[in-house]
C-alpha cells in the first residue's frame, strides 16, 4: 500500500466495507515509518484499521535469517536477480 494511488485505496474500501458475506483475504503491507506525517495514507489506514472487519498487525523489520526461508534459500544469503 506504500505507494497506493487514491483509486487503489477506493478499491480496498470497497473490498473491506462492500463485501459481507464472501470469504476474502487482504494482506496489505506498509512501512509506517517511511510515511510523511502529512501523507493521506496516514488517515487512510487510521480509519480503515477502525472497521470491524479488519485487523492490523505491525512487524517489526526482520533480519536475512528470518527472510530467508521466504527467498527461497537455506543458507541466509537473499539471492540477486541475474
Amino acid at each position: 500500500m506504500h505507494w497506493a494511488d487514491r483509486s487503489t485505496r477506493d478499491l480496498v474500501d470497497f473490498l473491506v466495507r462492500g463485501l459481507r458475506d464472501q470469504r476474502l483475504l487482504l494482506v496489505l503491507t506498509l512501512r509506517t515509518d517511511e510515511l510523511a506525517s502529512d501523507d493521506p495514507l496516514r488517515s487512510w489506514v487510521a480509519e480503515v484499521v477502525r472497521l470491524p472487519r479488519v485487523e492490523r498487525l505491525d512487524v517489526g523489520p526482520l533480519t536475512v535469517r528470518e527472510v530467508a526461508p521466504w527467498s527461497g534459500t537455506s543458507s541466509g544469503a537473499i539471492p540477486r536477480p541475474p
